[in-house]
């Protein structure tokens, strides 16, 4: 039973990176202390060996291993994504963006 639940859970972490992967991003917001900072616009989200990339303003604004514990939830609106992981572009350090898709 045990197993079960967590497969599935497994299953659907799969499913949401791959609904995101091919993405075009409008921009990305960078969550800190109940503030949010832009760090960048017009770009994308892929996943590519075994990551999670979100390309914004011609540069890596995020990047975390899809093993690792990274945290995805679709906002209410349906136009974007909450992405939370431990972010290799940044030491590792825990971040928390919003990626807001174009139309």
């Amino acid at each position: 039973m045990l197993k079960k639940l967590f497969s599935r859970r497994d299953e659907s972490r799969r499913e949401n990176h791959s609904v995101l992967s091919g993405r075009t991003i409008k921009y990305v917001v960078l969550r800190e202390n109940n503030e949010e900072t832009v760090l960048g616009h017009a770009g994308s989200v892929s996943q590519r060996n075994g990551e999670i990339i979100v390309l914004a303003s011609g540069k890596v604004v995020f990047r975390a291993g899809l093993d690792s514990g990274v945290r995805m939830n679709q906002l209410l609106s349906g136009n974007g994504t909450i992405i939370t992981g431990n972010d290799l572009e940044n030491n590792g350090e825990l971040r928390t963006i919003i990626v807001h898709y174009t139309g």
